[in-house]
């Protein structure tokens, strides 16, 4: 199977066990496969920031690039961060 069917198979388990899922997800670009899944399959993304120059930048690249994944998601996505 594929590394996205295999994401759903285990998250369709989850939502029926659990009210709330929070996935922890690595530091790296939406186009990062975990990631794009993650945000594809989520109804809320909070994005924590440490108060460092780079990493303000690197979020902020983060950030303008959600809009480029949402016209395939399927469910509305609030952002904090």
């Amino acid at each position: 199977p594929k590394p996205d069917e295999n994401f759903d198979k285990v998250l369709t388990i989850a939502k029926n066990k659990y009210e709330l899922i929070f996935m922890d997800l690595p530091p790296g670009r939406i186009t990062d496969e975990p990631i794009y899944h993650s945000i594809l399959r989520s109804d809320m993304l909070i994005v924590p920031i440490v108060a460092s120059v780079l990493d303000i930048n690197a979020t902020t690249t983060f950030l303008e690039s959600i809009p480029e994944i949402l016209p395939t998601k399927k469910t509305p996505l609030e952002v904090y961060g």
